[in-house]
């Protein structure tokens, strides 16, 4: 699952911008990738009903990721703001 490993590939290169704005874009596109494997983590579940995966943890810790990235950028907004 690639897009495992592109949530935190985006939000590494997006801190090396040179604003806010563009961390912020990159933030979006982490965003769109942990929601795609959310979406391939609910498929595997569904494919392995049986079998002795921890998807329901994955599934948990993807939900406490995407929270934590929606906070960082309304900070990062209103730091903008002032």
């Amino acid at each position: 699952m690639a897009s495992c490993l592109s949530v935190p590939s985006n939000i590494a290169e997006g801190s090396e911008r040179m604003s806010d704005k563009e961390f912020i874009r990159f933030l979006n596109i982490s965003l769109g990738s942990l929601v795609e494997l959310k979406t391939q983590l609910s498929v595997l579940q569904r494919l392995k009903s049986g079998a002795k995966l921890p998807i329901e943890n994955w599934l948990g810790k993807s939900e406490e990721l995407y929270v934590q990235i929606h906070a960082f950028k309304a900070k990062l907004r209103m730091s903008n703001a002032k």
